[in-house]
């Protein structure tokens, strides 16, 4: 083949009975996380991909959203039969793989010529299990922006498959795994995602307020050891940093191109690196682009005047990775943060005005009953917004999974996140549903978010995700 190709970036559709999950090219954390409301963000690693296979591949690109279209299987297929890509890119989680591939083998059959590449961190760290399934002709393992645009090119006659760093890729039969990709030095060199394909969808986590939203990460990797998080393997412990001038050249874009009046922060811990924080809400402020936003981060990495910072640039929720009201089970997972940091940040985000939310964890290794009961207990002594009960799920490349893998063998297809995959499942989710009864049925807590109320839409969002947790979590039992 020479000339242009055609390739495609796709989150594949859902099928009958599937849920919709979190997976992410480049957000190494979403490894196929199970949405408790079902609402679905932007997939910022394909854009990304899309726009570096566009810029430096020379392809032809197209990006879909399946689940966020509400595509079905069969509507996929005929636009594949159609269009006939020559490649075809999806990030697939460890929870979703083996539904992605299956797919990806019906794919092929509806487009004989198309070729497909799979990426993401499952198969970062065991890229034999994307082979495992007949429906990726190559992995893509790591940073996946660069692998992508030589992939391209390499498909379109410019290159050798051999030859492309993080490749994995078939020959005669068996599988060939290329030498690992460095990580891109300068995350400024990046195109900006190409979100003029996310156009045509809707994008509202029911934690947002109403309104056009979109995501943005402004730093790749984490310093931090938790045990049960995939970045570090995949970006190095090493944090790299975006310019605060070209974050705040990608939010112009957002707000001006794309009509976007919400934004998520969705770096791993936006609030690392105090002078940079400030930097770029103080170029917020003075960009003055009238949108509002959230971000994600630890309790050790803010303070009140950070809080402060924060607030007049436009952000009015920061959601917290507590983890857990034990210290002996924050110290087994390596989380390096105390419950006296937890309470003193909710404190400051109350005194400068800014609603904390908190997500909580049951399940780590090592972890008792009485640990589950602290966890309860500091929830609902926080002032938090909202808060999210998850289970510990030990996913490929993370420490909690080396710490358990002779454990549990080869069982990836169970790893859906909403059952327990290590431990006493029912227990876990005797207190999974405990936390969310003795957290939302509170009075006092009830008052207090229809008070934040602010408009129809705010109010019918908010009801939705609140009937999709009670349906499940309080009407479905607990302790």
């Amino acid at each position: 083949m020479t000339g242009q190709i055609k390739a495609l970036f796709l989150v594949p559709p859902l099928g009958r009975d599937d849920f919709a999950t979190q997976t992410d090219a480049v957000l190494a954390r979403c490894a196929g996380i199970f949405t408790k409301t079902d609402y679905v963000v932007p997939p910022l690693g394909l854009a990304y991909c899309a726009a570096a296979t566009e810029a430096w591949g020379g392809a032809a690109v197209n990006l879909v959203d399946a689940v966020a279209g509400g595509n079905g299987p069969e509507e996929v297929l005929a636009l594949a039969a159609r269009d006939r890509p020559d490649l075809v890119y999806v990030a697939a989680g460890t929870s979703t793989l083996w539904r992605d591939l299956a797919f990806l083998e019906r794919l092929r059959e509806a487009s004989p010529a198309t070729r497909t590449a799979v990426m993401g961190t499952h198969v970062t760290a065991r890229p034999d299990d994307g082979f495992a399934a007949p429906g990726a002709d190559f992995l893509i393992r790591g940073e996946p922006e660069e692998t992508c645009a030589q992939l391209a090119r390499a498909a379109a006659g410019d290159g050798r498959y051999a030859d492309i760093a993080g490749l994995s890729w078939r020959e005669g039969g068996r599988a060939v795994h290329n030498a690992a990709r460095p990580l891109l030095a300068d995350l400024d060199a990046l195109p900006h995602p190409a979100r003029r394909f996310f156009r045509p969808y809707r994008y509202e986590p029911p934690f947002m307020r109403h309104g056009r939203f979109d995501i943005i990460i402004t730093s790749r990797g984490c310093p931090y050891p938790c045990n049960y998080c995939s970045t570090g393997a995949y970006y190095g412990r090493k944090i790299r940093f975006r310019s605060p001038a070209d974050v705040v050249a990608e939010l112009t874009e957002m707000v001006r191109d794309e009509g976007v009046t919400q934004v998520g922060f969705w770096d791993d811990t936006f609030t690392i690196g105090k002078r940079r924080v400030l930097d770029i809400c103080g170029r917020i402020e003075r960009a003055d682009l009238g949108f509002s936003w959230m971000c994600m981060s630890r309790v050790d990495t803010v303070d009140e005047e950070t809080l402060a910072a924060l607030k007049r640039a436009g952000c009015y929720l920061v959601i917290f990775g507590v983890e857990s009201g034990s210290p002996r089970v924050l110290a087994r997972m390596r989380k390096m943060t105390t419950v006296e940091q937890t309470r003193a940040a909710f404190a400051a985000a109350s005194r400068v005005g800014i609603e904390a939310a908190a997500f909580f964890m049951f399940g780590n290794l090592g972890e008792e009953e009485e640990d589950m009961k602290a966890t309860v207990r500091l929830a609902t002594e926080l002032d938090a917004a909202f808060a999210s009960f998850n289970i510990a799920t030990p996913y490929p490349g993370t420490v909690f999974y080396d710490e358990v893998k002779a454990e549990l063998g080869d069982a990836f297809r169970g790893f859906d996140a909403r059952r327990a995959a290590y431990g006493d499942a029912a227990l876990l989710e005797r207190y999974i549903k405990t936390g969310y009864r003795r957290f939302y049925l509170r009075p006092a807590y009830v008052w207090r978010q229809l008070k934040r109320v602010r408009s129809a839409g705010d109010f019918a969002r908010a009801a939705k995700a609140g009937w999709d947790v009670v349906g499940r979590y309080v009407l479905g039992g607990g302790s």
